[in-house]
């Protein structure tokens, strides 16, 4: 079997969501330049599973690889719960997803963000060395794709915020390139 040519990793915005329709933006990438792709969009993904992504899917021959995380890695959540990994996923993480879901609500209703503070799901800083981690383990070209703007407008400001975390990277890594999305 022929090796992926484009590696894809993302949240929802590369996977496609059911209430779209049509192809996702990798699909429709794929048949225009005709290379074979894996797309590693998860939703609720996070770059901590782009570190597992890549490392499963990683090759030599790679030509391309595109990164499009921040919708989920700037979500504002509480600081004293933990995150559960999507990828690998299996029963005993979906059990825990829910019970993390469940200690969010009521903790919410609690007032436990007062208490504890809240916090982005992945820090910025741990989100630029997530990504960076990745830009070093490629010689290939390093796409670095925008979150757009999120119709709850209360969110863009940390959206902006991880958007400026790519434009730094793209400017301190030759082979790593920002594709605006935001303002377009």
């Amino acid at each position: 079997m022929r090796r992926s040519e484009i590696l894809f990793l993302g949240d929802c915005n590369t996977c496609g969501t059911e209430q779209l329709s049509g192809t996702t933006y990798p699909q429709r990438i794929s048949e225009i330049l005709d290379k074979r792709i894996q797309n590693c969009g998860q939703t609720m993904a996070t770059t901590r599973e782009a570190l597992q992504y890549f490392e499963h899917h990683q090759h030599d021959a790679l030509s391309a690889v595109c990164i499009q995380y921040g919708l989920v890695d700037s979500w504002l959540t509480l600081s004293a719960s933990p995150y559960v990994l999507y990828y690998p996923d299996n029963a005993r993480r979906r059990l825990m997803r829910r019970w993390v879901k469940k200690w969010k609500k009521y903790g919410r209703k609690m007032g436990v963000g007062k208490l504890f503070g809240r916090d982005n799901q992945v820090p910025l800083d741990e989100y630029s060395r997530n990504i960076a981690t990745i830009i070093e383990s490629v010689s290939c070209p390093v796409l670095l794709i925008e979150t757009a703007p999120n119709h709850d407008d209360s969110r863009n400001p940390a959206i902006q915020a991880y958007n400026g975390a790519l434009a730094e990277l793209a400017e301190n890594y030759a082979h790593a390139h920002l594709v605006s999305c935001y303002d377009e």
